[in-house]
């Protein structure tokens, strides 16, 4: 989590894509049931990344939701022929952009807590192994 997160934070850069459309789409879920999920269709300047006045399109996914109206109302968030701040690889040419700006901060916590918890149990259990002795 924290090594996909803190590439993108160092490789996505910030832009304005124009909403070209917006659907919702049926998807099934692992528990076998049916949901929905918003996705864009943006186009974005690339003469951020590159010297040309190309422009790029791409294609955003929402969240996962249950009931079709929820979708719906993410679509809402972004609607058709307008603009908003979106975050895409300056490097790729795979055309990938979110909303949000890519944050790494809830993956470095994990991964900290998970090596003090890690470093705190060969420590008890070296405790324990020499209390035996």
């Amino acid at each position: 989590m924290f090594g996909i997160q803190r590439h993108k934070e160092n490789y996505f850069v910030e832009n304005n894509c124009l909403v070209l459309k917006g659907e919702a789409i049926a998807h099934s879920c692992s528990d076998h049931a049916i949901c929905y999920v918003p996705i864009w269709t943006v186009q974005y300047d690339r003469k951020l990344v590159t010297m040309s006045n190309s422009t790029a399109l791409a294609r955003i996914m929402g969240s996962y939701f249950y009931r079709y109206v929820d979708a719906l109302d993410e679509l809402e968030l972004h609607p058709v022929n307008s603009r908003h701040k979106c975050y895409h690889d300056k490097r790729t040419s795979e055309n990938t952009a979110q909303w949000d700006k890519p944050n790494s901060t809830n993956g470095l916590i994990v991964l900290v807590v998970g090596c003090a918890l890690i470093f705190t149990t060969i420590v008890g259990c070296f405790i324990m192994f020499c209390m035996h002795i």
